[in-house]
């Protein structure tokens, strides 16, 4: 009873895997260093990237995160190091993506034209970032990035939230605002504010305004002007209520 049949993998060979309701196209990097890619850089009659074969079933439950392990069809866990080309294109129903903290490389057009995507977030070890990973997200809202050097990425292209992220944020690490603002790619951001638990304008201090932009964010529905869900997400649960508010009045420096 209870056997399974398993069937050996070989560096480059795709399986599917199930992680929550969602079962995942991953394509086998190296079988030594049991590591993969989600997504299987599928190409189309002409050699093209077509992509959009990250997720094979439960689309609909998909939650936006994406697994840091995965489980291959020989029984081996995989380490999720990559996005594939365009392995998310013209995915329509998710707001928010967010990515292993194992995560070392997305492709060419990984996310482009995900046109319901508001909210991502950017690992720290990411070291490769291939063309038009974003591109023809008018709606993106905000994009943090951990990295604390954003120079170790080379000619990134960003193209999101508008012409070269117009309309989105860019939160970046504390002290590291000036670094990115004179970073080539990542400057094409008009708003660059740095994480601060609480600062939920972005303005760089703790203060009653924070707490009434989250008040007005809870009680309407509808994003402030100038919002930072990052930093107003004082507990990091991805939800807003009273806790984050009462967490913002106990950052508020007392004279």
């Amino acid at each position: 009873t209870n056997i399974e049949e398993t069937s050996a993998l070989n560096d480059g060979d795709t399986f599917e895997a199930t992680v929550g309701e969602t079962t995942f196209k991953v394509k086998v990097l190296s079988t030594a260093d049991k590591t993969c890619q989600i997504g299987a850089d599928k190409t189309g009659a002409n050699g093209s990237m077509v992509g959009s074969d990250a997720i094979v079933s439960g689309s609909r439950n998909w939650d936006g995160v994406i697994p840091s392990k995965v489980t291959g069809s020989d029984g081996q866990e995989y380490t999720v190091i990559g996005i594939g080309n365009r392995a998310f294109k013209e995915y329509g129903s998710i707001t928010t993506v967010i990515l292993p903290n194992t995560l070392q490389y997305i492709s060419e057009g990984a996310f482009m034209r995900m046109e319901s995507l508001m909210y991502f977030t950017i690992p720290a070890g990411l070291k490769t970032v291939g063309g038009l990973f974003f591109n023809g997200q008018e709606i993106l809202t905000e994009v943090v990035s951990m990295i604390e050097d954003p120079d170790v990425i080379n000619d990134i292209d960003i193209d999101c939230g508008g012409r070269y992220g117009n309309n989105a944020t860019l939160v970046v690490p504390a002290g590291t605002k000036s670094i990115y603002q004179n970073a080539d790619g990542w400057n094409h951001f008009q708003r660059i504010v740095e994480m601060k638990i609480g600062d939920a304008n972005g303005e760089g201090t703790v203060d009653l305004q924070d707490v009434e932009i989250v008040k007005d964010f809870i009680m309407t529905g509808r994003i402030p002007e100038g919002f930072v869900r990052h930093n107003a997400d004082t507990n990091g649960d991805k939800k807003f209520n009273v806790a984050d508010i009462v967490n913002i009045v106990n950052k508020i420096p007392t004279e």
